[in-house]
């Protein structure tokens, strides 16, 4: 029997399975439209929950004073995380949107100074990554589980090791051009 790993991180549990190859998740980037011009707001894209390091952003936010919108899913299990670590914080410059369709969510993606992927475990491929490069955004994101594989770092993002790495990037923003991070997702991580 063969394997297909959506990333090369993903083996890691378990690296004697016989793996005929890595292939990347893909979107479908007619779906995600670019934006070349960046307003003045942090992004989070994905499930309110601790392994995904939402509390890390918007601590973050406050650190850098800047402004932070919340876009994701909550689950019942979740509900104190989000009402100990993201509600108490919840002003005019840190929003909580829910869960948004993805119209809305490319709307907020192609206008992001930036994703922060602040994430907790080894994820095996965070698909918010390639979705916010697809419209142009750059993504910063700890070096965890795929990330590495995903962002090429000061080309499509930064990669760091921990909150105040983080805001440190975000002084380098402007030295990310966004088409590169709209073609990084169309040279390697599209459906086709």
């Amino acid at each position: 029997m063969l394997f297909i790993s959506i990333s090369d991180n993903q083996r890691r549990d378990a690296p004697d399975l016989n793996y005929a190859a890595t292939i990347y998740n893909g979107i479908d980037t007619d779906h995600f439209d670019f934006g070349d011009k960046a307003e003045n707001y942090l992004f989070y894209s994905g499930r309110i929950t601790p392994t995904k390091g939402v509390k890390e952003a918007v601590q973050v936010a406050i650190q850098s004073k800047r402004r932070l919108l919340i876009a994701g899913s909550l689950s019942k299990t979740d509900y104190w995380y989000f009402d100990e670590h993201i509600k108490p914080f919840l002003n005019d410059k840190i929003l909580f949107l829910g869960m948004l369709d993805k119209e809305q969510l490319v709307k907020y993606y192609k206008k992001a100074s930036a994703l922060l992927m602040p994430i907790q475990w080894q994820e095996p491929f965070g698909l918010s990554m390639v979705e916010a490069n697809a419209c142009g955004t750059p993504v910063i994101a700890f070096r965890r589980g795929s990330v590495s594989e995903i962002i090429q770092d000061g080309k499509n993002g930064y990669i760091v090791d921990n909150s105040a790495e983080m805001i440190l990037v975000l002084k380098k923003l402007s030295q990310i051009k966004r088409v590169n991070c709209h073609n990084h997702t169309l040279k390697f991580f599209t459906q086709t």
